[in-house]
């Protein structure tokens, strides 16, 4: 199975790297080449990578960097994942039930610290 998922450098990307190992068959970016301020960027990289899955684990989770900039953290938190999952589908051709799309949210934590 091919995975492709967005949020390398976050919590839940550096714990997924941790538990499946450096040989796993996933494809893990980060926001330097993935960035999902960009939907339609991150919807050319899925027709690449033409993934089973796609997992979303990416997201602003700094509370002063999101009150600081509300849009920007509206479009990589709320926006995003929505045209992401309407790109999955029309990238590959509609709805299949093979094909799946997740999108993950943590609440508090800091990126990597297992505390």
């Amino acid at each position: 199975m091919s995975l492709l998922v967005f949020g390398e450098r976050g919590q839940v990307g550096i714990d997924m790297q941790r538990q499946m190992g450096p040989d796993a068959p996933f494809l893990l970016l980060g926001r330097d080449r993935a960035d999902l301020a960009n939907p339609d960027a991150c919807a050319d990289l899925i027709a690449k990578a033409r993934p089973a899955v796609v997992i979303n684990v990416a997201a602003v989770r700094d509370e002063t960097l999101a009150a600081k900039d509300e849009d920007y953290a509206m479009l990589v938190n709320g926006t995003a994942p929505g045209r992401s999952a309407r790109n999955f589908a029309h990238v590959l051709g509609g709805f299949r039930p093979w094909r799946q799309l997740f999108d993950v949210a943590t609440e508090t934590g800091s990126a990597g610290n297992p505390d």
